[in-house]
């Protein structure tokens, strides 16, 4: 439902970063890369560990599939914002939807240099 999390749906430049972490040629995210990208983003701390991101990456995803779609990976990033920052929920949402951007960015810059 869009109406839920109107910030990151809109996301043109976050969608770039969950294709670019998917490899390009599917656009289906695993759980080491979700954990990975909260890790390269900063984003792990004591009110987001690696397991709260594990659980929050199972809790998001269909039940009949070992990967995120894009809508599902939104989801997700909701559940980790209120995690990480509490219920100010628009608020943690832009927070966590920049540092992941800004992670996707590095990300880029990196591969392109190399």
């Amino acid at each position: 439902n869009k109406s839920e999390h109107p910030t990151l749906a809109m996301s043109v430049e976050l969608e770039s970063v969950f294709l670019q972490l998917c490899g390009g040629s599917t656009a289906m995210m695993d759980a080491l890369t979700f954990v990975q990208l909260f890790h390269d983003a900063d984003l792990i701390d004591r009110n987001l560990t690696p397991a709260n991101v594990e659980m929050i990456f199972a809790h998001a995803k269909s039940s009949d599939k070992q990967h995120l779609d894009f809508p599902h990976f939104l989801s997700a990033l909701l559940m980790a914002a209120e995690c990480k920052y509490g219920n100010e929920a628009s608020e943690a949402v832009l927070r966590l939807e920049d540092a992941i951007i800004d992670c996707g960015r590095k990300f880029t810059d990196s591969f392109h240099h190399e």
